[in-house]
């Protein structure tokens, strides 16, 4: 068809040409694309081109991006020194940007009926106890507020983000005075205004015919607005040139006002003058809000005395209403999740109305830009994250001037932080397109490396945290407490003490290390261990006053202190020969009943029967009986023996038995004192009594929760272990040998061959409570299920079959061995 026609055969052969260089370019620009367009964190997820785009200089943070960060944060930022936060939860709980929008949805008129719209986000989110686990100190909700102009007509477009703290949302179910809860407004565009009624008014020089009128002074974001008239008949010239003024406020002065005039008639010699209208100030971000500003109309005591003006803020009809919705929100919830009974020392229900009427509104660095409003929320929510439960709540309890005075983040720390949040994605979806998944748990939980370089882009440090506890110090009343007082106290009231006086020490502490801290500012007792003044040397003057002497960690536990028994006592006579090596020492069955737990051990190490994990006092008696004077011979064991061995399995006393000679029970000092002298030692098959849970070290505590696997969450009395560990008394420690009777009793089993011994089982308890995997595939085939169930569990790693089921060994196996250190690294090929 084309032949007779050249000039046609030419184009069709350019369109095909076209189309074939167009298929190849498009085909390698495919090629070129990222595989990875999306990352998930936890509900939320982030797109490489739709929301990335959204950290350049100019551009609105979106809901997206926001939720994402927000979460990513509460991952890597830690909490007190821990990274995750309280049993995973981190202690500022977060809903989504969307929260607040959707509690309002359907025209619901309170917070209460808004509940519905939100039944299950925080039980969903948060896990059983929602918003009153003892882990939450805070929920933070963005706003999304319509603003309105001046006449109160409400602009559509005009839209913008500030964040409402509920701070301690248990606190309105505890009693009137034991704990404080508030919300506080965080706004980074504040619209604050003082009118005045007849309007301030001074004098020119003295004359009347000069006055200047101030109606009133407006604050929006960074800018003052200030409303005046200035007046003259002409006498002394022209009035000052509007432009001319100055506001003084906080001891800065800015100058070079924009003049809006409705009336610009500055006069002069016999011309009458008359200049009105608005001088807009820009002042600087972190400038306060409420105070006492001043106006210089023109050179300093040109108009005297200067115009005071003295600006407040009060929550707004809108402010008021977030107060109210989530002060309902919050009863609801209560009600919903423990059926309105009484929890903890909590009341029956939660008490809206003191929520509601506990609005802060604290002064924070202001927004020099329109469009900033979102990011200045996310820096707001990541500083607030690296507080402690007990920070939040100690910032419910603050006034509104100290929130005031914390580093909250200005503009020129969000502008930086916009390109450290970009350089965090782009970090992160390099580093997917490398590992070749999209889940950023998975990234941070198998590249620590990126999980340090994300943290330090979105976090700086614990500046924001250390200004909370000094200004807990500052804010807790002063009393002075006695050494009696203070040994009499709770160890619960001992730390939250030293949380308000700025000096709890860092770390898991025992009560010892909180009396240290607290010795400094310890009043002594008149009655007991003050020491007697003495009078100054005569012409020396008046005496100065040097405060009261600090007290010694040891007055201080020894105000209560028991006398030492006996066998702790240092002795003072000289040594016996005899005694100057174990090696030398002859002993019989009654005097090992009469020993240190020192030399029992040290005699165990002479004679090489050191029993492995061996901490109560039968554990060492045991294998030095068969070396005593007067042991008996082995068909006829002793009663001792099996007094002994019956308290160290069964956790109590064995009944006493005709002329057999009994262990005596163990004092509280001696039980003490046994205990201090294991702190090294391995727990794995240990067996307590329930008198041990009374003496042993908090940290031991600590550690046998961990190893039963009942440790509490916030755990934070002493108590809280002992309680948890009080059914475990008599019972092995998971890991440990088994008892020495239950070789026989394994001997006589069926199936087993006579004269063959059980193998020993392995202890796998290395491998447990470590925060990256230790583990090789060979140490997996050994271990039992529920050892593989556990370290599945402590990595995230638990496989599930089907809606419930639980996984099986198989599928256990294989989740483990793709995380083991010897795992074969993929490649993609």
């Amino acid at each position: 068809f084309c032949a007779p026609f050249p000039p046609l055969v030419f184009a069709c052969a350019l369109c095909v040409a076209r189309s074939v260089v167009c298929v190849l370019v498009g085909c390698g620009e495919m090629a070129a694309l990222p595989r990875t367009q999306e990352l998930r964190l936890r509900r939320s997820s982030v797109h490489r081109h739709h929301d990335v785009k959204r950290l350049d200089d100019g551009e609105d943070l979106n809901d997206a991006l926001l939720d994402f960060f927000v979460k990513l944060g509460q991952a890597v930022i830690p909490c007190g020194g821990l990274e995750g936060g309280f049993r995973g939860f981190p202690s500022v709980a977060y809903l989504g940007s969307l929260f607040h929008d959707i509690l309002r949805k359907g025209g619901v008129t309170e917070g209460r009926t808004g509940h519905a719209n939100v039944a299950n986000w925080a039980r969903r989110r948060l896990g059983e106890g929602g918003l009153f686990f003892d882990g939450i100190g805070a929920l933070a909700v963005p706003v999304n507020e319509t603003l309105r102009d001046s006449a109160g007509r409400s602009a559509p477009k005009e839209k913008h983000w500030w964040l409402a703290v509920v701070l301690n949302p248990r606190g309105g179910v505890r009693p009137e005075g034991e704990e404080e809860t508030c919300v506080l407004c965080l706004d980074s565009v504040v619209r604050a205004e003082v009118r005045y009624d007849p309007p301030l008014r001074v004098q020119r020089r003295g004359s009347q015919a000069y006055p200047l009128e101030v109606h009133g002074l407006y604050r929006q974001g960074f800018g003052a607005y200030v409303r005046f008239r200035a007046i003259g008949d002409g006498s002394l010239g022209a009035v000052p040139d509007p432009k001319r003024a100055r506001l003084v406020a906080a001891g800065k002065e800015w100058g070079r006002p924009q003049a809006n005039l409705s009336r610009d008639n500055l006069g002069g010699h016999g011309v009458p003058a008359r200049a009105e209208g608005i001088l807009e100030f820009a002042l600087e971000s972190d400038s306060p809000i409420c105070g006492e500003y001043t106006l210089e109309f023109d050179e300093a005591g040109n108009y005297s005395p200067a115009p005071r003006l003295d600006l407040k803020r009060e929550p707004s009809d809108f402010q008021k209403g977030v107060g109210s919705y989530l002060g309902g929100y919050i009863a609801k919830e209560w009600e919903s999740a423990n059926k309105g009974e009484t929890l903890n020392g909590a009341v029956g229900n939660f008490g809206a109305e003191r929520l509601e009427k506990a609005l802060r509104l604290p002064d924070v660095p202001q927004q020099e830009t329109a469009n900033d409003c979102g990011f200045f929320i996310l820096a707001q929510i990541l500083l607030i994250l690296q507080l402690t439960p007990e920070g939040l709540r100690t910032l419910a309890g603050a006034s509104t001037d100290m929130l005031s005075s914390l580093p909250w983040p200005t503009q020129k720390e969000v502008t930086r932080r916009k390109a450290r949040l970009r350089q965090a994605v782009l970090s992160l979806f390099a580093a997917a397109e490398e590992m070749l998944t999209d889940d950023v748990d998975e990234l941070l939980r198998k590249n620590q490396e990126l999980r340090r370089k994300v943290q330090a882009l979105i976090w700086d440090g614990p500046t924001f945290a250390e200004a909370v506890r000094r200004l807990a110090a500052a804010s807790a009343p002063r009393r002075d407490y006695t050494m009696e007082e203070l040994a009499i106290m709770t160890t619960k009231a001992l730390r939250t003490l030293c949380n308000q006086r700025g000096c709890l020490p860092a770390g898991l502490v025992e009560r010892a290390d909180l009396l240290r801290a607290l010795a400094p500012s310890v009043m002594r007792s008149q009655q007991g261990l003050q020491a007697s003044p003495t009078s100054p040397p005569v012409g020396a003057g008046p005496a100065v006053p040097t405060g009261p002497p600090v007290p010694t960690l040891a007055e201080l536990l020894a105000v209560k202190k028991a006398p030492e028994p006996e066998a702790k006592r240092q002795r003072t006579g000289p040594p016996d020969p005899a005694d100057s090596h174990l090696g030398n020492m002859r002993f019989s069955l009654a005097e090992l009943q009469k020993m240190p737990l020192k030399t029992l051990r040290g005699l165990c190490m002479q004679h090489k029967v050191l029993p492995a994990n061996a901490l109560e006092r039968g554990d060492f008696v045991r294998p030095l009986e068969r070396l005593a004077t007067d042991a008996p011979t082995a068909a006829q064991p002793t009663a001792a023996t099996a007094g002994v061995n019956g308290a160290a399995l069964n956790g109590r006393a064995a009944p006493s038995t005709t002329g057999a000679t009994v262990a005596p029970a163990m004092t509280a000092e001696e039980r003490k004192a046994k205990w201090a002298n294991s702190a090294n030692m391995h727990l794995a098959g240990m067996i307590v009594e329930r008198e041990d849970l009374d003496v042993m070290p908090l940290k031991i505590l600590r550690a046998l929760c961990i190893q039963h696997q009942v440790l509490p969450s916030c755990a934070v009395e002493r108590g809280d272990f002992v309680h948890a560990l009080a059914p475990k008394v008599g019972m092995a420690a998971p890991g440990g040998q088994a008892p020495p009777d239950a070789a026989a009793r394994s001997a006589a089993a069926p199936g087993r061959a006579p004269g063959r011994p059980e193998e020993p089982k392995k202890d796998f308890s290395r491998f447990l409570g470590q925060s990256k995997p230790n583990f090789k595939a060979a140490d997996l085939e050994p271990m039992p299920e529920t050892t593989l169930r556990t370290l599945c569990i402590q990595h995230g790693v638990l496989p599930h079959n089907g809606a419930g089921a639980a996984a099986d060994r198989a599928a256990l196996l294989g989740a483990l061995a793709r995380i083991t250190v010897d795992a074969p690294v993929e490649v993609d090929l």
